[in-house]
């Protein structure tokens, strides 16, 4: 039932109040799902809020949670466009743009790397799970648990490896 729902939270990317706008990506991202990624995806490149990108930021965030190694060149991609934001975000220091969206931008990064360093390596996603980043260490959990999408995830051929490893980081 929950994928039904991504159609209507969809259109609150593009329209609608921020306060309801801000809860969608990470819902998106919870479901999960092709529908949920592109519906993120297109958010991360294009959605606007009162002539600001900066909502295209909490995209790129919630679609990076969701991402595995395939996704690469389109998180790369994103990433580069919504650098370009960062001077922005920080010409206006007391609207706070750039304490809220900038460590977004970091994780994003780190993410990208991690998913370059480790693509479908058990071991290297395990080693992760002691990293500094909390949005990296988030990674390693969807990558040697599961793909949120329900795709059968590659990591699994080290299962055994994985679950003993997530159960002694909890």
């Amino acid at each position: 039932g929950e994928r039904r729902a991504v159609g209507p939270l969809a259109v609150w990317l593009s329209e609608g109040d921020y306060v309801y706008r801000s809860l969608v990506p990470g819902a998106l991202a919870a479901i999960g799902g092709p529908k949920a990624r592109r519906a993120l995806l297109e958010c991360a490149r294009t959605s606007r809020i009162y002539d600001l990108d900066h909502f295209r930021v909490e995209c790129a965030a919630a679609l990076a949670d969701t991402a595995s190694p395939d996704d690469l060149e389109e998180l790369r991609t994103v990433r580069k466009a919504l650098e370009a934001l960062r001077p922005g975000l920080a010409a206006d220091p007391m609207s706070g743009l750039a304490d809220r969206y900038a460590p977004l931008l970091d994780d994003l990064r780190d993410q990208i790397d991690a998913l370059d360093a480790c693509k479908d390596d058990v071991g290297c996603w395990i080693g992760r799970l002691d990293d500094p980043s909390l949005a990296v260490r988030g990674q390693a959990i969807a990558q040697l648990d599961r793909r949120p999408w329900g795709r059968p995830n590659p990591t699994r051929t080290g299962a055994a490896r994985a679950e003993a490893a997530l159960l002694e980081a909890l």
